[in-house]
C-alpha cells in the first residue's frame, strides 16, 4: 500500500478486504429493531412489537404503583392504631376509674351469717340396763348454732351435713364403771371408733325460704356410753350441702361431751385431790388428775373456738391441780 493511499484514509478508518473504508468505532447496528425483507431491503420496526413492549412497561409501572399504595395504607393504619393506643393508655393512667372492670361474680345463694357454741340445751337420753330401757332422763349438752341467709329468689334445700373430726380426745382417769348404758339423742352420734380424720354424715331436709335468715342447731356426742364413762373433747367442722351443689362450712369448734359425765369426773377428781374436804380419797389417782388438767388446758389454749362447758371444765381441773400442789408444798 502506497503512502498516498494510506494518507487518504481519515483517522479512525480502515479498509475492508473489498477495499471499502470502515470506521474504527462503527455506529451500532439497527438490525435488532429492524427486519430484512426478501429483497434484501430493511423494513421499519413492527408496530405490534412496540405496542407489546410499551404494554409490558406500563403493566410493570402500574403493578409497582398498586403495591406501593397498599404498603403506604398499611403504614398509615399502623401509625393511627399506635397513636390511639397511646392515648387510651394515658387516659387509664391519669383516670384509673375510667378503665373497664370485669363484672362482679354473683353472690352465693346461701351464705353463713354467724355461728357459735355459746348455747346449751337439755336433750333426751335413755338409760339402758340388761338391754332394756329403764329410765328416760334429760342431759345437758352444748349446741353448735349456725345462721344461714338465702339471697336467692327461690327456696334452697339443705340435703345433708358432714361432721369432719380433727381430733378426738378422751379425758381418762379410771374411777370405776356402772352397769348401765346411756343413749342420748344427739343430732350427730359419734361411734366409739371415731378418731382424727373421721367424717360422719347426717341426712337433713331443711328448707331455707327465699330472702330470709334461718338458724340451724346441732348437738354432738357419743353414740353410746356407760355410767362412769369418761368425757370426750371433740374438735370438728360441719359442712352443710345444698340441693344446688353448693356447700357452707362452719368454722372449727372444740366441744366437750357428754357434759354430765364431765360433771361426774370433776366430783371424783375433787375427792382425789382434796380428800380431807370430801371424806376420803376415791378411786381416781391425783397424778392422773394433774396430768389431765395440763392436757385439757393446752387443748383449750390452742382451740380457736372452745365451748363454754369445755372452758369451765378446764378451769375447774386447773383449780383442783393447784389445790393438790399447794397441799404437797405445805406438807
Amino acid at each position: 500500500m502506497s503512502s498516498e493511499e494510506t494518507d487518504g484514509l481519515r483517522d479512525g478508518e480502515q479498509r475492508t478486504p473489498s477495499g471499502e473504508a470502515t470506521s474504527a468505532n462503527p455506529v451500532p447496528s439497527q438490525s435488532r429493531a429492524q427486519s430484512v425483507d426478501g429483497d434484501g431491503e430493511r423494513s421499519a420496526p413492527s408496530a405490534g412489537g412496540a405496542d407489546a413492549a410499551a404494554a409490558r412497561d406500563e403493566g410493570q409501572q402500574q403493578g409497582g404503583g398498586f403495591w406501593s399504595r397498599q404498603h403506604r395504607k398499611l403504614e398509615m393504619i399502623g401509625t393511627a392504631l399506635t397513636v390511639v393506643a397511646g392515648i387510651v393508655g394515658l387516659v387509664f393512667l391519669f383516670w384509673p376509674d375510667a378503665q373497664p372492670k370485669p363484672d362482679p361474680e354473683p353472690p352465693p345463694r346461701v351464705e353463713l351469717v354467724d355461728s357459735d357454741v355459746d348455747r346449751e340445751q337439755n336433750i333426751a337420753a335413755d338409760v339402758i340396763a340388761d338391754g332394756q330401757v329403764t329410765e328416760r332422763v334429760k342431759v345437758p349438752t352444748s349446741v353448735v348454732s349456725v345462721t344461714l341467709r338465702n339471697s336467692a329468689d327461690n327456696p334452697v334445700l339443705v340435703t345433708h351435713a358432714e361432721v369432719r373430726f380433727t381430733s378426738v380426745t378422751e379425758v381418762r382417769c379410771t374411777y370405776g364403771a356402772g352397769l348401765t348404758d346411756i343413749k342420748a339423742q344427739y343430732n350427730v352420734k359419734i361411734p366409739q371408733e371415731a378418731g382424727a380424720g373421721s367424717v360422719i354424715p347426717r341426712k337433713m331436709k331443711y328448707t331455707l325460704p327465699p330472702h330470709t335468715q334461718e338458724r340451724v342447731a346441732f348437738t354432738v356426742g357419743p353414740e353410746r356410753y356407760g355410767e362412769g364413762s369418761m368425757p370426750f373433747i371433740y374438735t370438728f367442722t360441719i359442712s352443710l350441702h345444698m340441693d344446688d351443689g353448693s356447700t357452707v362450712t362452719v368454722p372449727e369448734v372444740t366441744y366437750l361431751a357428754p357434759t354430765h359425765m364431765a360433771t361426774a369426773f370433776l366430783a371424783m377428781a375433787e375427792q382425789a385431790m382434796n380428800p380431807e374436804q370430801v371424806g376420803g380419797a376415791g378411786l381416781m389417782k391425783p397424778g392422773c388428775v394433774s396430768k389431765q388438767a395440763r392436757s385439757v388446758a393446752q387443748l383449750v389454749k390452742s382451740a380457736s373456738r372452745p365451748s363454754p362447758e369445755l372452758r369451765d371444765f378446764s378451769a375447774e381441773l386447773t383449780r383442783l391441780k393447784g389445790v393438790a400442789e399447794g397441799r404437797d408444798h405445805s406438807g
